[in-house]
């Protein structure tokens, strides 16, 4: 290298750093966007094949002639109960992949300052200590 000092050669690590890790964390987030949006369909899906699906259980059991009785509200009962437990899985998956996106972050960031202080502390080893100027007597 033409010119190297301990300070520049701190920069520019710390640079490449800062850089390396805008652009983990912009991947990262892209990625945690997709996982929000992938979860906003699943749910919406869940609700429109509900929404479409209950009536016919009724209707099914008009046409057997069984609509005042338990069974047509045992077959709705299960099937909104379907419908729950669907939705509650649904939601346990996508809270427990946030927390993985949180724990990851966290991860990032720590390793992050760690390589931080680790160039500080090579910084300050590389510096020399000039003793003070005294005088010729």
């Amino acid at each position: 290298m033409a010119y190297s000092t301990p300070q520049y050669d701190y920069d520019k690590a710390s640079s490449d750093l800062m850089l390396g890790k805008t652009q983990e964390d912009a991947t990262q987030a892209f990625g945690r966007f997709l996982g929000q949006q992938r979860h906003r369909r699943a749910l919406t899906d869940n609700a429109q094949s509900f929404q479409r699906g209950f009536p016919k259980v009724g209707a099914a059991a008009n046409q057997r002639g069984v609509w005042n009785s338990g069974i047509r509200r045992g077959y709705q009962r299960d099937a909104a109960q379907d419908y729950a437990t669907a939705t509650n899985r649904q939601n346990t998956d996508f809270a427990a992949q946030e927390g993985q996106f949180d724990l990851q972050q966290t991860l990032r960031d720590a390793a992050f300052k760690q390589r931080m202080l680790l160039l500080y502390e090579e910084l300050q080893r590389q510096r020399v200590v000039v003793p003070p100027y005294t005088p010729p007597a």
